[in-house]
């Protein structure tokens, strides 16, 4: 696993580094990379967050799909004490309602720990 340091007072130790940090990693090859340590910018993983939050609420509402059409088709033949169209929907509701609050859950975060650390 590489590792990161940050050059303070002309020697280079293992910290969390801040932005103009002087920083190098270390890889596991042996390798050094140099550079400034930059703050990731807090629109740009809010941005990307809320894509995979999107994708994810697609994926759960795809995989309700067979239900779906299950309930419709006893539904047609007038089967009863089953799961109906209307579970089926409000199970569907449910996930887009979830994915709204954590695409604004997301927007309110203010650090880059924060946004990438979320789940829903």
């Amino acid at each position: 696993m590489s590792q990161i340091e940050v050059l303070k007072n002309g020697e280079w130790i293992s910290k969390q580094p801040v932005a103009g940090d002087a920083c190098r990693e270390i890889l596991d090859s042996g390798a050094v990379i140099e550079y400034e340590y930059t703050e990731p910018d807090i629109e740009s993983l809010k941005s990307q967050r809320i894509t995979q939050i999107k994708q994810e609420a697609q994926s759960r509402i795809s995989a309700l799909d067979w239900r779906l059409q299950r309930a419709q088709e006893r539904e047609s033949l007038n089967v009863t004490d089953v799961e109906t169209v209307e579970d089926v929907m409000k199970l569907r509701e449910a996930i887009r309602t979830a994915s709204n609050n954590a695409e604004t859950a997301v927007n309110a975060l203010t650090s880059a720990d924060e946004i990438t650390s979320f789940e829903w």
